[in-house]
């Protein structure tokens, strides 16, 4: 991070944060094949071993003078990582990591003038006195921009947006009042880079695809805990109620090298609320009723007892799904039939905070849906129906052991029960599918010195599949990773840079898959204050061990799982720059170049008998640019637009589709948000164009370009210490008949009308 100190040029502070990233140096068979499933390689683990003795050795025999301490927001109360604490006199200093928490040692004892600083918080300054362990606690007021916000899912640590080479997006609570929706899925198909694949809206499901990825290989995480199950299919975003998030973490290119499988096209990250407000309580309820029967109601409080804070959210979300649609070939309208959906979800969560060097959390969600299946227009179901109940239990445990190591375990637990019953099928169908999922993540995080940072832990996972379909299935997972961050300061490198270097290496081994080895490395230059400049670059190898749908399903006289697949491997790179202003407004500029080569992918395709069975048949190449400029003045008016530009192709050697396009990746995305907000009263229009994309893999059958209209308005105000907000949504407000799927229709013109009490 970098400071100015006053009538001095500037200087760059060290980043103490713990941080990953892979390292380069794979063996030549992890080269020749990807990620290879049984080679460890090993010199990338001695080269960062060696790399982090001379800074052990730097800090033996340093003075026990120190000063640390936490640094927290003052209103929120949340830690704040990268801000700069600088010892005005002795012209150095340091930056806070994991929790908030800043430590310099070596100082000499007596009177020293301390600033803290970081973009979006006032600057607060202190005269302390500091002697052989001096503690400070600083609190930082926002400013009225709040420009940087906290990412996580980038690093398996604590840090600024700006501090990380990942490309990605953060979508906080002004993002999420702008986009609307009731679902996870509705608030996150403005990201850049990622497509939704919707089945019947509201009513069905959503799964995403991230720079061209199937929805199996995007990794969707709730509190950290991973909601991909063992069984496959991705996982659907409305399955999580927009209401209970605080925000949302999108980091788009391969992640194996941090989360192991799934991660292939990338990162989702859905953050639920646990902010307590400075007077200890807050209670709230919201209503909303909307086109075809649409109902939700969200009732939510938090309340602080001492150091333990409790907090409960409550959302039941109903709708008929009766929306009516143009027959294909101009044959008229239908209405959707059998396509109701009734759901209900509790979040609890509570924390205990002894004291700031320890932090406990558990979550706990209980889920129950039922549904209609009305299957697509050529074959529809008018009697199936889906259910499903799942149960999720997450403790967390975060440690400030010493003034360099932190520690930080998660323990968690997910059942998930999928019912389907289609007694109107030509052979019945009654069919459950139990998985069972559990899973410890120990992580220890250490400041050796200032430039170095250090993050090194082990992952073991059981999950369990219990079925009418298949016989027991079972599969357990061993993970140990590293990573490090370097940071070089503007005395160093010169020319004003601040340079990071994030090498990172994971290696899982499954009880049936053998072992996967994946390293990344990221790479991170950054100058300026009021204008800063960033450049950023990323590679590595990720991977999807094949789902127990691909390996095991039951041989009828259609389908056949196939158990000697191979995992899916892919080779991920990305280059980009941006440019952001900060002060009384905000404006930022971005453009990234992306590359992903998949090999091995797993396609389910007819075998010589006819019978549909799955095999590493696949190779594709993605390449794209994505493109991002916004502008925000408070109180004022805002506006972002973003495009991505994608090309996705079959890469197959021998295929009949090579060089044909993949089936349901848009070769272009525009997003376009126009806002006004002033004295509580705000209007947003959202505009997106969607470019054709291909049903089928021959590229002989395509669906049409859409657009999509859309907006919000409403208005806010604080009545008896009740703060009132009442919101007009609307979608697709030019009714346009759209198809995100082929055979599954989706709705048009629709509006939803919400009004909500906080207290």
């Amino acid at each position: 991070m970098r400071m100015e100190a006053p009538g001095r040029k500037r200087l760059t502070l060290f980043d103490p944060q713990g941080k990953r990233h892979p390292h380069p140096a794979v063996c030549p068979a992890a080269r020749r094949e990807g990620c290879t499933r049984r080679h460890i390689p090993f010199r990338p683990f001695v080269f960062l071993l060696f790399a982090v003795i001379p800074a052990f050795s730097a800090n033996a025999g340093s003075p026990e003078t120190s000063l640390s301490g936490f640094i927290t927001d003052a209103e929120t109360g949340r830690p704040i990582p990268d801000a700069n604490v600088w010892i005005e006199e002795l012209k150095t200093g340091t930056a806070s990591g994991d929790g908030g928490f800043f430590c310099i040692k070596g100082l000499p004892p007596g009177d020293h003038t301390v600033l803290v600083r970081v973009i979006g918080f006032r600057t607060e300054t202190r005269q302390l006195t500091v002697g052989a362990d001096t503690r400070e606690h600083f609190l930082l007021k926002a400013e009225p921009v709040a420009v940087d916000p906290l990412l996580v899912t980038a690093t398996l640590s604590d840090h600024l947006q700006s501090q990380v080479s990942a490309a990605s997006e953060i979508l906080t609570g002004p993002r999420l009042r702008e986009t609307g929706g009731n679902t996870a899925a509705e608030i996150v198909q403005s990201a850049r880079g990622l497509f939704l694949k919707s089945y019947d809206s509201v009513t069905g499901s959503q799964v995403p695809s991230i720079r061209g990825s199937n929805p199996e290989q995007v990794l969707v995480l709730l509190d950290g805990q991973p909601l991909n199950m063992v069984q496959g299919g991705g996982v659907d975003l409305n399955s999580i109620p927009a209401e209970a998030l605080e925000r949302v973490e999108i980091v788009r290119g391969g992640h194996s090298a941090l989360y192991g499988t799934d991660a292939v096209g990338g990162v989702i990250h859905l953050i639920t609320k646990d902010s307590v407000p400075l007077r200890g309580f807050s209670y709230g309820t919201s209503s909303t009723v909307g086109s075809f029967g649409l109902r939700n109601v969200h009732l939510n409080g938090v309340q602080r007892l001492g150091p333990f804070s409790l907090g409960l959210d409550y959302n039941r979300l109903q709708s008929d799904g009766d929306f009516s649609y143009s027959l294909p070939g101009g044959g008229g309208e239908a209405r959707r039939a059998n396509n109701d959906y009734l759901g209900e979800q509790v979040f609890f969560r509570a924390a205990w905070k002894p004291g700031p060097k320890n932090d406990f959390r558990f979550l706990a969600q209980l889920m129950q849906t039922g549904r209609g299946a009305a299957g697509s227009l050529s074959y529809p179901s008018a009697a199936a129906r889906r259910d499903e109940d799942r149960r999720i239990l997450s403790l967390q445990v975060e440690n400030q052991v010493s003034d360099v190591i932190r520690t930080r375990t998660q323990v968690f637990h997910q059942f998930y029960d999928h019912r389907y019953r289609d007694p109107g099928a030509w052979i019945p169908e009654n069919d459950s599918h139990k998985t069972l999922q559990n899973g410890l993540h120990i992580q220890i995080q250490a400041s050796p010195a200032r430039p170095l940072r250090l993050a090194a832990g082990a992952e073991i996972r059981a999950d369990e599949l219990n079925s009418t379909k298949f016989a027991l299935r079972k599969r357990d997972t061993r993970a140990v990773f590293i990573q490090s961050e370097w940071t070089l300061p503007e005395t160093v490198t010169g020319a004003g840079m601040k340079w990071k270097c994030m090498p990172a290496l994971r290696y899982d081994s499954y009880s049936d898959m053998g072992g996967k080895a994946c390293p990344k490395i990221g790479f991170l230059a950054t100058r300026g204050r009021v204008w800063e400049w960033a450049l950023k670059a990323n590679a590595g190898r990720s991977f999807r061990v094949p789902s127990f749908n691909d390996l095991y399903w039951p041989e009828d006289a259609y389908t056949a799982g196939n158990p000697d697949l191979l995992p899916e491997t892919s080779l991920n790179m990305d280059l980009g720059a941006s440019c952001r202003r900060f002060r009384s407004s905000l404006l930022e500029l971005e453009a990234t170049y992306f590359y992903n080569r998949f090999s091995n992918l797993i396609e389910w395709s007819p075998d010589d008998a006819g019978k549909y069975v799955p095999q590493n048949i696949g190779l594709a190449v993605v390449t794209g640019f994505e493109q991002a400029a916004g502008f925000r003045m408070p109180g004022a008016g805002y506006a972002r637009v973003s495009h991505t530009f994608m090309k996705a192709l079959d890469k197959t050697p021998g295929s009949q589709n090579l060089e044909r396009r993949l089936i349901y990746r848009p070769d272009h995305k525009w997003d376009l948000v126009l806002g006004f907000e002033m004295r509580g009263a705000f209007l947003n229009l959202d505009y997106r164009r969607v470019s054709r994309r291909y049903a089928s893999r021959d590229n002989q059958k395509s669906l049409p370009a859409y657009s999509l209209l859309g907006g919000n308005l409403g208005a806010s105000a604080r009545l008896f210490g009740v703060r009132t907000e009442i919101k007009l949504q609307a979608f697709n407000l030019l009714n346009r008949s759209v198809v995100l799927v082929d055979d599954y229709p989706s709705p048009g013109r629709e509006f939803r009308l919400s009004l909500g009490l906080n207290y």
